[in-house]
């Protein structure tokens, strides 16, 4: 109930608002509005939803190869990786991901930046590839 309350017009605006298949499919852009019927003006352009952010900057065609690039890296980091930093930044990939269905905005941060150095790491055969006393190793 309290992520209806507070979640709730934001599912039910946007999918007001979408309706077009070339919105679904290409987005409105990166100066892209959405209607939203707790603001006075109608319009903006965020919504407090990873996902429907993603959409809404880039429809579909931007939403689905975003989503699997992060599971292939959490996928690869965590099952393919004889390492547990790779490990742990597979989670950290995994989780952001997951936490995208209730907030989680991809933002030009350092925290976002940091996501995106995780996919790399976890893509990397050669960072996969190293053990534990390897990367002990090269931090001391």
């Amino acid at each position: 109930e309290g992520f209806q309350e507070s979640r709730g017009a934001v599912f039910t605006d946007f999918f007001e608002d979408f309706t077009s298949t070339q919105d679904w499919i290409f987005g409105r852009g990166i100066q892209g509005r959405v209607y939203r019927s707790i603001y006075s003006q109608g319009t903006l352009d965020i919504i407090e939803q990873g996902f429907l952010t993603v959409i809404l900057r880039g429809g579909l065609l931007y939403l689905v190869p975003f989503v699997l690039i992060f599971l292939r890296a959490a996928w690869l980091g965590f099952f393919r990786s004889n390492n547990d930093l790779v490990k742990a930044l597979a989670i950290l990939v995994f989780l952001h991901l997951a936490l995208m269905f209730y907030f989680n905005l991809p933002d030009y941060s350092t925290y976002y930046v940091f996501i995106w150095i995780s996919i790399t790491a976890c893509f990397n055969k050669r960072m996969r590839d190293y053990s534990n006393a390897d990367l002990y190793k090269a931090m001391n």
